[in-house]
């Protein structure tokens, strides 16, 4: 077993000189490859970057050459249009002005056919407004003769007796639990007396009614008849029960009773 230890020792000492050995060569042509492959790098890098200058100064003057070119053939654009824009405006120029004149001739006789258009209307207006002055004079005479009219019969009216308002005078009396309304009339007149009411509010009204018949020398006969109807609305200090009401005659007068609530 010793033995076979010392040979696997002596085997393993060998192996790792051989590899240090190995690995040292491997160092030794890496770094030559290294150093060789940098130089062609460079030379081929120069080389591709010569290219590219001498294939950049190509496009470059060709460029140049496609502007300069283009820039030729704008400028004899620029002039053949100038030039056309220049014959266009004179044709427009003359195309304008029989425009301008044939336009001018006929504003000129429209305007002709306007005026003549407008004073034909002026002169049919000006009858019109004479034809509604006139009729409105007369309808305004017919209407001043029509409130003369008016106002001479409210004249009349205001002298006749039987236009004239009468106006009621009641008696009130207030008493603890009721009031106590009279009003003089005559007895055959009693019952065209009526009152009624809500809350406070009174209103007490009058009726007349008379017929005359007047037989003259010749046998004719005149007839008239006379209708009255009066009213007066009062309030009261306190609220009233219009249920409660009760109506008497008494000395010429009629007599109301009525309850307070």
């Amino acid at each position: 077993d010793d033995m076979a230890k010392e040979e696997m020792r002596i085997l393993s000492a060998s192996a790792d000189n051989d590899y240090q050995q190995l690995k040292s060569r491997y160092e030794n042509v890496k770094g030559n490859l290294t150093t060789s492959n940098a130089a062609k790098i460079a030379h081929q890098k120069q080389d591709f970057d010569e290219k590219i200058f001498q294939n950049d100064l190509r496009f470059h003057k060709a460029l140049q050459d496609q502007f300069d070119k283009n820039t030729k053939a704008l400028e004899e654009q620029k002039f053949s249009h100038e030039r056309l824009m220049k014959i266009k405006k004179q044709e427009n120029v003359k195309q304008f002005e029989t425009m301008n004149k044939n336009h001018h001739q006929m504003i000129l006789s429209k305007q002709k056919d306007f005026n003549s258009k407008y004073q034909a209307l002026l002169e049919f207006h000006k009858g019109r407004l004479d034809f509604l002055k006139q009729r409105s004079l007369a309808a305004e005479k017919e209407l001043i003769d029509s409130s003369a009219s008016k106002i001479t019969n409210i004249d009349h009216r205001m002298q006749d007796p039987f236009y004239k308002a009468k106006t009621l005078k009641p008696r009130i009396t207030n008493k603890n639990d009721h009031y106590i309304i009279s009003l003089e009339v005559p007895e055959h007149e009693a019952q065209m007396v009526l009152l009624s009411g809500k809350d406070r509010t009174i209103k007490i009204s009058r009726s007349r009614f008379s017929s005359n018949r007047v037989t003259e020398v010749d046998g004719s006969e005149n007839q008239s008849n006379k209708r009255e109807s009066y009213s007066k609305v009062f309030t009261l200090p306190e609220m009233i029960d219009i249920h409660g009401l009760k109506k008497d005659y008494q000395d010429g007068k009629v007599v109301y009773h009525l309850p307070k609530k």
